[in-house]
């Protein structure tokens, strides 16, 4: 066989080149349009020892919003070494925080945010935990909350870490009020936001965001603002019997709960489409062996309290949590 010319070499390898670029390009676009697909953590190494066995690149773990950097390091650092991003979460139940705990926001932001002490820096803060649902009793106080996510937004603006503000479009099914309240405190709130946190738990998600949807639209938040699905949950104990379950059976098997979880995080893409961005899985380990109790909270993990992967659930959630497009 005659041997190639250095140019026409040169063009076969050219063109090897873009064919090995053109069949990795549409996973790394499906990378990148996957939604955050996170977990729920907390400061006990064994949930962030699960979290690191499902592969999940980022986990949501709450601090009191007044907690002191100082008393937060362990437990960043300990998802840190594990590779994981930390979702953080300001919490505050049963009150509103204050001005001087939203301040608060801009240590965290310093210490954890871009430039900070982390490998893995903090992208995000959610504002509170459910402070639009009745049962933390703080429903009507929209308003008042709404001042405080345009404070959060100034804060971590001013520090400069790259750390933005998540806030509360989620009612909890106690009527429309809360987004209501939120804009006529903020008027052009969404400016400030970096995405809506909605937690539609059950089966009736669908109902749930649609409510959340058309309030936030009448507001005049954009259709290209993100929604954040930072919980969301299925209990299992491996077909006995919980107390509830949101209204799904309450005596699911593993296998039956990872249709779940498939069925619904397909919807849920499937519905909002790239304003989908954080679906955090509620949670990484189970609070009691199966059969100690009825209590659903305590089966809402994807390995057992042992950390033993609860089946067909575990295997959807590593799935999940492996394709996620957060890195």
């Amino acid at each position: 066989m005659d041997r190639l010319r250095p140019t026409t070499f040169v063009c076969l390898l050219s063109a090897v080149a873009l064919l090995v670029l053109a069949a990795a390009m549409p996973a790394q676009a499906a990378a990148k349009s996957s939604p955050w697909y996170a977990l729920q953590g907390s400061a006990d190494p064994r949930e962030a020892d699960a979290a690191k066995q499902l592969g999940a690149k980022v986990a949501r773990v709450e601090f009191d919003i007044s907690t002191p950097v100082a008393k937060m390091r362990q437990t960043m650092k300990m998802y840190d070494d594990l590779g994981i991003r930390v979702l953080l979460l300001a919490g505050f139940p049963y009150r509103v925080a204050t001005p001087r705990e939203v301040s608060n926001l801009g240590n965290w932001a310093r210490a954890f945010g871009r430039g900070g002490e982390l490998k893995k820096p903090v992208l995000h803060i959610e504002l509170g935990n459910e402070t639009g649902f009745s049962y933390f009793r703080t429903n009507r106080r929209g308003f008042e909350y709404g001042k405080r996510c345009k404070q959060a937004s100034q804060v971590l603006k001013s520090v400069g870490t790259g750390v933005k503000i998540l806030c509360q479009a989620d009612d909890g099914n106690t009527g429309d009020g809360w987004i209501k309240d939120m804009y006529r405190a903020v008027p052009k709130l969404h400016r400030y936001v970096d995405g809506w946190i909605v937690h539609p738990y059950g089966d009736y998600w669908r109902k749930r965001l649609n409510d959340s949807l058309r309030e936030l639209k009448r507001a005049g938040s954009p259709s290209s603002k993100k929604i954040d699905i930072t919980e969301w949950g299925v209990a299992s104990a491996d077909g006995r019997l919980v107390r509830y379950n949101y209204g799904m059976p309450r005596n699911l098997s593993y296998a039956k709960a990872g249709t779940i979880l498939r069925g619904v995080t397909s919807g849920m893409r499937k519905k909002l489409g790239k304003r989908m961005r954080y679906f955090v899985i509620y949670r990484a380990i189970d609070g009691a062996p199966v059969g100690v109790t009825e209590d659903p909270e305590k089966y809402f993990g994807m390995v057992t309290n042992t950390g033993a992967l609860k089946g067909a659930l575990g295997q959807t959630a590593e799935r999940l949590l492996r394709s996620s497009g957060a890195s």
